[in-house]
């Protein structure tokens, strides 16, 4: 009876010993691997982990360094405290297991942007228009650079308009022209910043107006 076995020469000093070889490939135990997505963001945050192990692994341990636990290959898992978080798959089969750590992999935090001011001013002339800039802050009220910032005028002038804070945290709108005058309102209808939720509630106003003349 012949038995095809996968080997290879074993060298022995300078020469080769064709006599003996060495076992090549079979089962092993796993290398444990994963990601999670997203890995930074306002609590609470749901986290999608994924099993990267190789080694065909048949079995998983997750911990997600609040406390939390799972044996699903690809768990989701949500955290609910602003903090930095510590993973740890261990991966299993029949011939042993390994354990993959990601010290400080997930990141929870409290980050927001809310209206911190809008000054209203006479844009004109020709005719009537006014002029509003807002100003946007995060949540320890500094100034944010780079947020969308969507508004509708009301009154004398009508229409809506968006645009995105420069690195002062500030934008200016233009309203259309009335020739009459009259009242002007500009209201501030949503904060857009990846990462940055709009907290309205946190808004030291929104909406604000300017009679003109």
């Amino acid at each position: 009876m012949h038995y095809d076995i996968e080997a290879t020469a074993r060298p022995q000093g300078a020469g080769w010993d064709i006599g003996a070889f060495e076992y090549v490939g079979g089962p092993a135990p796993p290398v444990a691997e994963f990601s999670g997505n997203p890995r930074v963001g306002n609590a609470p945050l749901t986290v999608y982990f994924t099993d990267l192990s190789s080694g065909n692994p048949t079995s998983w341990y997750w911990t997600f360094g609040d406390g939390g636990e799972s044996y699903d290959q690809h768990p989701v898992h949500e955290y609910q405290t602003v903090n930095s978080y510590t993973v740890s798959l261990t991966a299993e089969n029949a011939q042993g297991q390994d354990t993959e750590t990601k010290i400080g992999y997930i990141t929870v935090t409290d980050q927001n942007c809310h209206v911190g001011a809008i000054d209203m001013a006479n844009a004109g002339p020709p005719n009537y228009k006014a002029g509003a800039t807002i100003t946007v802050h995060d949540q320890d009220c500094v100034a944010l650079a780079g947020v969308t910032v969507d508004i509708t005028w009301s009154g004398a002038a009508t229409g809506s308009d968006s645009d995105v804070t420069d690195e002062y945290g500030q934008v200016t709108f233009v309203s259309e022209r009335n020739k009459a005058g009259g009242t002007f309102t500009c209201c501030v209808d949503n904060l857009t910043k990846d990462g940055y939720p709009y907290n309205s509630g946190a808004n030291h106003e929104t909406c604000d107006s300017i009679t003109l003349p």
